[in-house]
């Protein structure tokens, strides 16, 4: 375990105790975390803990606040989500077959994704770690879409608002979405590909095999773009 030296400690229940918004508890988390050197894990635990604000939130007294957040500090920690499958395995069939449940395509199937390297987006539309990364995602898709490339995002709502069709399509159409979108309303899909964490992306290569798995807010020229793009283009070349 790593045992949190004073000074840092004092910083964050400073942190945690003087701001009040949920978007700051998250800050102060990821500050944290900077400040303890976990380069690898600010991202991931800065998305756990403003996915888990909501519960956060309904704590009344600040201590218990304080002692969510260790919980979620230390439980996230060493839990992050390998960014490479150990071994590849099938992709799961889609779980939505109405034509209601698609945006911007018919309903896919798992056949449709052999002769092409697929990246499944899982997201949400109130999701901020989502959609500051759709401006890569798009940027992505126009690079390699004419090689054999397709992205297939999976709607998986944390809200009842986000499961509201009329908020998902207005979403997808202000965040400039023309890949396919299935509504993963029951989390079904989510459950098959024992996913956790938005966004989460799972490259698939041209036999349906899923290759790897990668988990966060992406920005083009990142380290973790980086990965994913020259993972992407190795797969092509399979």
């Amino acid at each position: 375990m790593i045992s949190f030296k004073t000074s840092y400690l004092s910083y964050f229940t400073y942190r945690v105790k003087a701001l009040k918004s949920k978007l700051y508890h998250c800050d102060a988390v990821w500050r944290c975390c900077i400040y303890l050197k976990w380069s690898d894990h600010s991202k991931q635990l800065r998305l756990a803990i403003h996915h888990h604000s909501s519960t956060l939130y309904r704590c009344s007294a600040e201590d218990s606040k304080l002692k969510l957040l260790y919980v979620f500090i230390l439980s996230f920690a060493f839990s992050i989500a390998p960014t490479q499958a150990k071994e590849s395995y099938a992709i799961p069939e889609f779980s939505q077959t109405s034509a209601t449940e698609w945006f911007n395509s018919k309903p896919l199937n798992k056949k449709d994704l052999l002769g092409k390297v697929t990246l499944i987006d899982f997201w949400t539309f109130d999701c901020w770690n989502c959609y500051r990364s759709f401006p890569w995602l798009h940027g992505v898709e126009k690079t390699y879409r004419d090689k054999g490339f397709q992205i297939i995002g999976i709607h998986s709502p944390e809200f009842e608002y986000e499961k509201v069709h009329s908020n998902i399509k207005a979403k997808i159409k202000k965040f400039k979405i023309t890949n396919a979108v299935m509504v993963d309303n029951d989390m079904s899909f989510w459950r098959a590909m024992n996913n956790r964490y938005w966004p989460s992306y799972y490259l698939v290569d041209k036999k349906g095999q899923v290759r790897a798995n990668f988990v966060g807010e992406t920005h083009k020229k990142s380290s973790q773009a980086n990965k994913i793009e020259s993972l992407i283009e190795k797969l092509l070349a399979e």
